[in-house]
């Protein structure tokens, strides 16, 4: 199932959750909002990328949850309701919890709130239950593991069993000590918590994306998507911060409540959460959390709710877990923040696959701290559903995302509506270029197939330009808008022919800068073939879908020559993919560019050059340490790999080689203890 289609599937779930009916209905409906909802876990947790709000995504999910309890019969092991976070990336070397990160139930009610403690104090055969109330953090969890006191090792949650190794990222984090305080007695202290990006660092980050990359959507998964970064010299420029919330497997500790164990982690250098407050009734659980609603747009970070927990360790045993979420832990989820404003024009913009999105002019209206000018409307049906015209005042709703959509339209404050609001359509041709617009049966999406449509050949090179793709600095949307406008290029395969002239005569632009730019357009004919295959933008095919495409066929030709079966035998490739993939390479103007690209020198090999290389690499495990003068991090492991080489962040009795740079630190020292090889940057580079 496409993205649109799912887009437009989902919108019945959301405002249809009755759980009675006909249980051969249930059981497609059950079918397919797993579908959906593993689409979104996709989007939300792999690509860091998501496409509805957090309101709308838990709304899914407990329609599902309800369908699953009212036909137990129909419930899977496979169910998104039965998984935990996400499954493990691959980048990073995996590594089992000693104790489960698990996830938290919630709910945006008073009512269920109210559920939750009384099923604590039935399982407990108590009306005495003291909760401890903490902001939660809009993040991504992630333990530290402590030994005497030092730091060890860091693990993202991955899948709540497993997860990965993320110590070089996380020790770029601001918050997390290489040592704790007055804990050099404690054998085993291991530290749970969330990774966030403030909401300043954020705007920086989003700001400078806009210059050659793809913004990401919230705080939240800009902290994912560089926790996930190779390149640990990236994630300090970041801004990253932590923040802990609690502990996991602990050995010579003895706190034995919540409300103690926040204040001891403070006291020995730990951030902790601004609010850590008692509570003993469902009363005064609502009242802190009002109050902090309130203060939420006043706070350097987004929180998106508060957690409510047991405050009593001994009581959280007895409470115990599901194979998901704790008994004793709760999450009740502040309301996405709303404004009323009115609707003054809509506009299409044109995506670089063709894709149509209308997306409403506003009065100008403050939310969330920001002055909001643009909502997104997503695609007809929506505007349809709604019944949204210009001229309507409306209700926009932003939780976290960048641009807001539209909520409610208040037909009561428009009386004159016939007279003075104007319908809007998606018209048959494009707003850019004229060329015909199509709607895809099945698919809530209207398409120009124009392929030479200057909007969408704008939006294709600066995808192509962005960081995750080819990383040509320089190349934002800006140059790229002039250098379409004035015809210099007309695919991206032409950014290889530029000349330092083509941009040094262009206004405001020197010699200087010119240079860099061809500098940094030669500088990209190194990425490897995985790379380049995702920058070529073909529709529905993220990063790691191109990664998982170039292992399987090695190059393109292989590709180009796949059908459909041949395609669908590669992890995560489903019908609609496929499809995508095989309609590219029939399209003469793809092949056009793609020999422009290979001409130009780029790689369509993966590990093309691995023949030529000594065996020393092969089936190899190398730890990097320190810094290299001539190498960034990235760069180096990308040469062991394309050697058939493999690269960890901890050194073990499985490390073959540990290269150190300047200030190697305590890898340096576990390697000779370990009886590791060492090399130096000049072994390394005599061995390259």
């Amino acid at each position: 199932m496409s993205a649109s289609k799912k887009k437009e599937k989902h919108s019945e779930f959301l405002y249809d959750i009755d759980t009675g009916g006909d249980p051969a209905k249930m059981k497609k409906d059950i079918e397919r909002l797993r579908d959906i909802i593993n689409y979104h876990n996709k989007k939300y947790y792999e690509e860091n990328s998501p496409v509805i709000s957090d309101a709308e995504y838990d709304m899914l999910y407990s329609r599902l949850k309800k369908l699953e309890e009212k036909y137990p019969g129909l419930k899977t092991k496979d169910s998104p309701t039965q998984k935990i976070g996400e499954k493990t990336s691959g980048l990073f070397e995996k590594i089992k919890h000693d104790v489960p990160m698990l996830s938290i139930e919630n709910t945006y009610s008073e009512e269920e709130v109210s559920d939750f403690d009384k099923r604590v104090r039935k399982i407990l055969n108590t009306d005495s239950v003291v909760y401890e109330v903490e902001v939660k953090i809009d993040g991504v969890s992630a333990s530290l593991r402590y030994e005497k006191g030092k730091l060890v090792m860091c693990l993202s949650r991955g899948d709540g069993t497993t997860g990965e190794n993320i110590t070089r990222n996380m020790k770029n984090v601001a918050g997390v000590p290489d040592e704790l305080k007055g804990m050099d007695k404690v054998d085993v202290f291991e530290v749970r918590g969330e990774v966030y990006m403030e909401k300043k660092a954020f705007k920086n980050l989003n700001d400078s994306l806009s210059e050659g990359g793809e913004a990401f959507a919230n705080p939240r998964n800009a902290a994912a998507g560089s926790l996930k970064l190779k390149d640990s010299d990236m994630v300090k420029e970041r801004h990253l911060k932590f923040i802990a919330h609690g502990i996991g497997s602990v050995s010579g500790f003895d706190k034995n409540n919540q409300y103690d164990t926040i204040k001891t982690l403070s006291g020995i250098g730990l951030k902790v959460s601004p609010c850590c407050r008692k509570a003993e009734s469902v009363r005064e659980i609502m009242d802190i959390c009002a109050e902090w609603e309130k203060k939420r747009e006043g706070l350097p970070f987004e929180i998106d709710g508060m957690v409510i927990k047991v405050n009593d360790f001994s009581m959280r045993k007895k409470l115990g877990s599901t194979a998901k979420s704790p008994r004793w832990c709760f999450a009740f989820k502040f309301a996405a923040q709303r404004a009323k404003t009115r609707i003054l024009d809509i506009e299409s913009s044109v995506g670089r696959t063709g894709r149509i999105t209308p997306v409403a002019i506003l009065s100008p209206v403050q939310l969330s701290g920001t002055t909001v000018s643009r909502a997104s409307l997503y695609n007809q049906d929506e505007i349809d559903r709604l019944d949204i015209r210009i001229g309507d005042t409306v209700i926009i709703e932003k939780g976290g995302e960048i641009i807001p959509k539209v909520v409610d339209v208040l037909k009561d404050e428009t009386p004159a509506r016939d007279k003075n609001t104007m319908k809007f359509k998606i018209g048959n041709r494009c707003p850019v270029c004229k060329g015909p617009v199509v709607r895809i049966e099945g698919e809530a999406d209207y398409f120009c197939e124009n392929v030479k449509c200057k909007a969408q050949l704008k939006r294709r090179i600066e995808h192509f330009a962005s960081r995750n793709a080819m990383n040509i600095e320089g190349l934002g949307e800006a140059l790229t808008g002039i250098l379409v406008d004035k015809d210099i290029i007309k695919d991206f395969g032409d950014i290889y022919s530029l000349k330092r002239d083509d941009i040094s005569s262009l206004e405001r632009k020197g010699d200087k800068s010119a240079g860099n730019l061809i500098n940094a357009i030669n500088e990209s004919k190194k990425k490897p073939f995985r790379k380049v295959l995702f920058a070529i933008g073909i529709r529905h095919i993220g990063a790691k879908t191109a990664e998982q495409l170039a292992s399987f066929f090695s190059d393109i030709d292989n590709l180009a020559a796949a059908d459909r079966e041949k395609l669908m035998e590669v992890e995560d490739i489903g019908d609609v993919m496929a499809e995508s993939i095989y309609d590219y390479f029939k399209i003469a103007e793809n092949l056009q560019v793609l020999d422009k690209l290979k001409k130009a020198g780029l790689n369509f090999k993966e590990h093309e050059k691995t023949v030529n290389y000594k065996k020393e690499f092969e089936g190899k495990t190398f730890v990097l340490t320190g810094a290299l003068d001539s190498y960034s991090r990235s760069e180096a492991e990308e040469l062991i790999k394309m050697r058939g080489g493999k690269t960890s962040s901890a050194v073990s009795k499985n490390t073959d080689y540990v290269v150190t740079g300047k200030d190697p630190g305590s890898k340096a020292e576990k390697a000779h203890a370990l009886g590791v090889k060492i090399l130096t940057e000049k072994d390394f580079t005599d061995m390259l």
